[in-house]
């Protein structure tokens, strides 16, 4: 909520290394963060520091292949854009997948039964085969098997990870699109 804040706040999100501690606190004691003064304090003194951590993820993940969608660029998928989604999207392989009629989500338990594998297969073999695109969060278990199912099928999957241990998966799926 923070950061959401800050971005809203701060477009280009840039200004906020060049605002004043007081702004930075008023803007996150209004997302409810309990330590505004403490982070707006860190944040001002470490800009220098902060910014150029920043940069260097920012070219890690360019070297991947991964590009950044703000929410006012054109690639940013339409519905997300009216469903309040993220502020941004990090995306490895082509966006305009995102926007694509036809989405559908195969999502699960990541201790599946034989038979609950079994039903993931069986609904991703349909739905891809009749051209839907798969999105599944990826995680192992239900997700991941609809994910390789797709791509082994050779249809278009989306992978939606909303952390970091999720990207050890990733690895094993080279050819999502998403």
């Amino acid at each position: 909520h923070s950061l959401s804040a800050l971005y809203d706040h701060f477009n280009p999100l840039g200004g906020v290394w060049s605002a004043p501690s007081e702004e930075i606190e008023y803007v996150l004691r209004s997302a409810g963060n309990r330590q505004s003064k403490a982070l707006a304090q860190i944040i001002t003194a470490e800009s220098a520091g902060a910014i150029e951590i920043g940069e260097t993820f920012y070219d890690a993940v360019s070297r991947r292949g991964v590009s950044v969608l703000f929410r006012d660029d054109p690639s940013y998928p339409e519905t997300l854009r009216e469903s309040d989604g993220p502020r941004w999207l990090f995306v490895h392989g082509n966006p305009e997948v995102l926007s694509r009629r036809g989405n559908v989500a195969i999502v699960g338990t990541r201790e599946p039964s034989a038979r609950g594998l079994e039903l993931a297969r069986g609904a991703a073999r349909e739905l891809a085969t009749a051209g839907f695109v798969i999105t599944s969060g990826l995680a192992i278990g239900i997700d991941s098997e609809a994910h390789a199912t797709t791509l082994d099928l050779g249809g278009t999957a989306v992978a939606v990870l909303g952390n970091t241990p999720e990207l050890e998966i990733l690895r094993r799926f080279r050819g999502s699109s998403v």
